[in-house]
Protein backbone atom coordinates (compact mmCIF):
# COMPACT_ATOMS: atom_id res chain seq x y z
CA UNK A 1 0.00 0.00 0.00
CA UNK A 2 2.99 2.48 0.34
CA UNK A 3 4.54 1.38 -2.44
CA UNK A 4 1.20 2.77 -4.22
CA UNK A 5 0.92 5.82 -2.41
CA UNK A 6 4.16 6.47 -3.72
CA UNK A 7 3.93 6.32 -6.84
CA UNK A 8 0.57 7.73 -6.84
CA UNK A 9 2.48 11.06 -5.45
CA UNK A 10 5.02 10.53 -7.87
CA UNK A 11 2.78 10.44 -10.84
CA UNK A 12 0.98 13.59 -9.56
CA UNK A 13 3.99 15.64 -9.61
CA UNK A 14 4.63 14.50 -12.99
CA UNK A 15 1.85 15.21 -14.17
CA UNK A 16 1.70 18.80 -12.45
CA UNK A 17 5.34 19.50 -14.03
CA UNK A 18 4.33 18.38 -17.54
CA UNK A 19 1.13 20.35 -17.27
CA UNK A 20 2.42 23.16 -16.44
CA UNK A 21 1.45 24.52 -12.83
CA UNK A 22 1.05 27.96 -12.17
CA UNK A 23 4.03 28.07 -9.83
CA UNK A 24 6.21 26.71 -12.68
CA UNK A 25 8.55 28.35 -15.17
CA UNK A 26 6.74 28.46 -18.64
CA UNK A 27 9.02 27.55 -21.84
CA UNK A 28 8.53 29.43 -24.89
CA UNK A 29 6.17 28.03 -27.59
CA UNK A 30 8.27 27.44 -31.04
CA UNK A 31 7.39 26.24 -34.44
CA UNK A 32 7.34 26.45 -38.07
CA UNK A 33 4.64 27.84 -40.69
CA UNK A 34 3.91 25.64 -44.02
CA UNK A 35 1.81 25.53 -46.59
CA UNK A 36 1.33 22.57 -48.81
CA UNK A 37 -0.24 21.24 -52.21
CA UNK A 38 -2.24 18.49 -50.51
CA UNK A 39 -3.59 20.81 -48.02
CA UNK A 40 -7.62 20.58 -48.33
CA UNK A 41 -8.59 21.07 -44.48
CA UNK A 42 -8.92 24.43 -42.93
CA UNK A 43 -5.03 24.73 -41.28
CA UNK A 44 -3.80 22.15 -38.62
CA UNK A 45 -1.11 21.55 -36.47
CA UNK A 46 1.59 18.73 -36.14
CA UNK A 47 3.03 18.77 -32.47
CA UNK A 48 6.68 17.05 -33.29
CA UNK A 49 6.56 16.85 -36.81
CA UNK A 50 8.35 19.51 -39.21
CA UNK A 51 6.92 19.46 -42.74
CA UNK A 52 8.05 19.44 -45.98
CA UNK A 53 5.95 21.94 -46.53
CA UNK A 54 6.76 25.41 -48.22
CA UNK A 55 7.17 28.23 -45.36
CA UNK A 56 5.21 30.46 -44.78
CA UNK A 57 7.66 33.82 -43.69
CA UNK A 58 5.72 36.61 -42.27
CA UNK A 59 2.84 35.49 -40.71
CA UNK A 60 1.49 36.35 -37.79
CA UNK A 61 1.12 34.34 -34.70
CA UNK A 62 -0.43 35.26 -31.45
CA UNK A 63 -1.78 33.57 -28.31
CA UNK A 64 -5.58 33.92 -27.75
CA UNK A 65 -7.31 32.52 -24.47
CA UNK A 66 -10.26 31.44 -26.60
CA UNK A 67 -11.23 29.09 -29.14
CA UNK A 68 -12.30 31.46 -31.72
CA UNK A 69 -8.69 33.43 -31.12
CA UNK A 70 -11.02 36.85 -30.93
CA UNK A 71 -9.37 37.11 -26.86
CA UNK A 72 -5.65 37.71 -27.89
CA UNK A 73 -3.39 37.98 -25.06
CA UNK A 74 -1.49 41.46 -25.59
CA UNK A 75 1.92 40.86 -25.89
CA UNK A 76 2.28 37.66 -26.47
CA UNK A 77 2.73 37.39 -30.40
CA UNK A 78 5.53 36.87 -33.02
CA UNK A 79 5.97 36.78 -36.95
CA UNK A 80 7.36 33.70 -38.76
CA UNK A 81 10.75 34.48 -40.59
CA UNK A 82 11.69 33.47 -44.07
CA UNK A 83 11.91 29.92 -42.98
CA UNK A 84 8.82 30.37 -41.62
CA UNK A 85 9.93 29.80 -37.80
CA UNK A 86 8.03 31.62 -34.94
CA UNK A 87 9.03 31.80 -31.19
CA UNK A 88 6.77 33.12 -28.67
CA UNK A 89 8.12 33.86 -25.22
CA UNK A 90 5.52 32.79 -22.35
CA UNK A 91 7.41 34.77 -18.72
CA UNK A 92 4.68 36.18 -17.21
CA UNK A 93 1.79 34.87 -19.25
CA UNK A 94 -1.68 34.98 -17.32
CA UNK A 95 -3.29 31.75 -16.59
CA UNK A 96 -5.20 30.58 -18.99
CA UNK A 97 -9.47 30.89 -18.50
CA UNK A 98 -9.90 27.39 -19.02
CA UNK A 99 -6.92 25.89 -17.00
CA UNK A 100 -5.48 23.91 -19.80
CA UNK A 101 -5.27 25.52 -23.02
CA UNK A 102 -4.04 28.79 -24.64
CA UNK A 103 -4.55 29.20 -28.51
CA UNK A 104 -2.58 29.66 -31.17
CA UNK A 105 -3.93 32.24 -33.98
CA UNK A 106 -2.20 31.80 -37.27
CA UNK A 107 -2.91 35.17 -39.80
CA UNK A 108 -1.48 35.77 -43.13
CA UNK A 109 -2.92 37.40 -46.47
CA UNK A 110 -3.97 34.63 -48.58
CA UNK A 111 -4.18 31.79 -46.42
CA UNK A 112 -7.22 30.68 -44.01
CA UNK A 113 -6.64 31.93 -40.35
CA UNK A 114 -5.70 28.94 -38.00
CA UNK A 115 -6.53 28.49 -34.30
CA UNK A 116 -5.66 25.67 -32.78
CA UNK A 117 -5.29 24.82 -28.60
CA UNK A 118 -1.96 24.92 -26.98
CA UNK A 119 -0.31 24.25 -23.54
CA UNK A 120 2.19 26.32 -22.01
CA UNK A 121 3.59 25.18 -19.26
CA UNK A 122 8.21 24.02 -18.02
CA UNK A 123 8.50 21.75 -21.36
CA UNK A 124 6.80 23.80 -24.20
CA UNK A 125 10.22 24.46 -25.97
CA UNK A 126 10.86 20.68 -26.42
CA UNK A 127 7.32 20.34 -28.38
CA UNK A 128 7.68 21.84 -31.95
CA UNK A 129 4.37 23.06 -33.50
CA UNK A 130 4.33 22.54 -37.39
CA UNK A 131 1.19 24.64 -38.00
CA UNK A 132 -0.19 23.89 -42.01
CA UNK A 133 -2.15 26.68 -43.68
CA UNK A 134 -4.18 26.06 -46.19
CA UNK A 135 -4.03 28.71 -48.95
CA UNK A 136 -7.04 30.93 -50.32
CA UNK A 137 -8.55 30.28 -53.71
Amino acid sequence: MRRRSRALRLCSWVFLLLSGCPSAEKGPIEGRICTGPDIVHGGSILHGIDEDGESVGGATIRLAFDKKGAQVIPGFEAQSDARGHYTIATANIPPSRDKIYYYLVVEKDGYERCVKGVTVGPLSHSQQNTIVLRRLP
